[in-house]
């Protein structure tokens, strides 16, 4: 039995999914085109379905909130579950040969959900200076001071890589 979400489908007549990849195509010398990169769509599934009985009115409103909601479904259907879909669209149509039922076309397309990351870094200290450095530095290098315990003078402090080539590209001062 197929079912998007809570929504429980009376039969699915019909499951059409999409699987694609967008290639890039690049020219080169003498006219051919290479194939430089794969890029992933998101999948995407088209169901019809007939809903009929007592409730189909009640799954037909229901179907149309979750159209409206900003919320993603799984779909588990005859060829397997899809999961993170949201309602694309829906067309239902309604004849006589229904009843108090009606066939409905849904389109879903799966939305892919990006979790932010966040990662904590320390600076190095160089064993020289003892002032603050980015890279690694193993620990027989660095005196007994921590990163933490290090404090630098903004007005005293180097200048950076980027201050002097900024500095360079926009005509300022070098130091």
């Amino acid at each position: 039995m197929a079912a998007l979400g809570e929504v429980v489908f009376d039969a699915v007549t019909e499951e059409q999914p999409s699987f694609s990849n967008t290639i890039t195509d690049k020219p080169v010398e003498n006219g051919a085109n290479i194939s430089d990169h794969i890029r992933r769509q998101p999948d995407s599934l088209t169901i019809n379905a007939v809903f009929s009985g007592n409730e189909a009115m009640d799954k037909y409103q229901e179907l149309l909130d979750m159209r409206d909601s900003d919320e993603l479904y799984a779909y588990s259907g005859g060829l397997g579950t899809f999961v993170n879909m949201a309602i694309e669209n829906i067309s239902p149509m309604k004849n006589a040969t229904y009843g108090d039922g009606y066939e409905c076309t849904i389109t879903l397309k799966e939305v892919r959900v990006v979790e932010l990351i966040t990662v904590q870094m320390t600076l190095g200290v160089d064993p020289d200076t003892g002032e603050q450095i980015q890279g690694d530095t193993s620990s027989d290098e660095v005196d007994e001071k921590s990163s933490d315990d290090i404090e630098v003078d903004e007005e005293s402090a180097d200048r950076t890589s980027l201050q002097i080539f900024t500095d360079l590209f926009t005509g300022g001062d070098e130091e």
